[in-house]
């Protein structure tokens, strides 16, 4: 783990210190921070067991006032990912004005996502506005991510807009088309008005599972 950090001091800091008064802390600003090396694994809901491998994850930003740059590589589930994007200006997330933009995309085989959108207080967890995108054109990318080895052909196209607060997500547009080998073909549409509860589930589906009519 390494980190580049510049302490910014004032010249009434410097004076209160001559003068033997209590200082706050300086400001700081994070120029540089990466983790190496680092492996975490845990279990799911279904008792089901995660390996998530950071080869290399480097965030990156000059001043405080500049967008941040995220860049990493490693694997889930011995899968590889590689992840990019930037984030808002630390400075943002003391400004109660502006909400703090993110854009990110994540690859893996076929599999790409992206998440792209703004929260409005990030450290609080409230004001959330994001849109997700996932396309992977070989299920078998997804499976393996997930930890499931069975061999799938197929596609997989989601596309989901997230709004309200950490505690209470609510999903005003889903769109999910599954297909795979000869036996699915699926589409979902509608929305989800508590995402933690699963109440106020709103959704059309249509297509064909082994066959039989939906």
């Amino acid at each position: 783990v390494g980190a580049n950090v510049e302490l910014e001091r004032s010249s009434e800091q410097d004076a209160a210190e001559r003068a033997g008064q209590v200082l706050d802390l300086p400001n700081i600003i994070i120029e540089q921070a990466r983790l190496l090396d680092v492996t975490v694994a845990y279990r799911d809901a279904t008792d089901e067991l995660h390996k998530a491998q950071i080869d290399r994850l480097s965030i990156e930003g000059p001043t405080g006032e500049d967008a941040i740059a995220v860049e990493g590589r490693g694997f889930f589930n011995d899968q590889p990912i590689a992840m990019a994007g930037t984030l808002g200006a630390p400075g943002l997330l003391s400004d109660p004005t502006a909400a703090f933009p993110l854009d990110l995309q994540l690859h893996s085989g076929d599999l790409s996502i992206n998440v792209a959108g703004s929260i409005a207080d990030p450290v609080a967890g409230r004001g959330v506005d994001l849109h997700l995108q996932a396309r992977d054109p070989d299920l078998s990318t997804s499976l393996a991510l997930l930890g499931n080895g069975a061999p799938a052909s197929g596609t997989l196209a989601l596309e989901v807009n997230g709004i309200g607060n950490y505690d209470a997500l609510a999903l005003p547009r889903l769109e999910l088309t599954l297909k795979a080998a000869n036996s699915i073909d699926v589409r979902a549409v509608g929305d989800i008005a508590d995402l933690q509860t699963l109440s106020g589930i709103a959704l059309t589906v249509s297509g064909r599972v082994d066959d039989a009519e939906i």
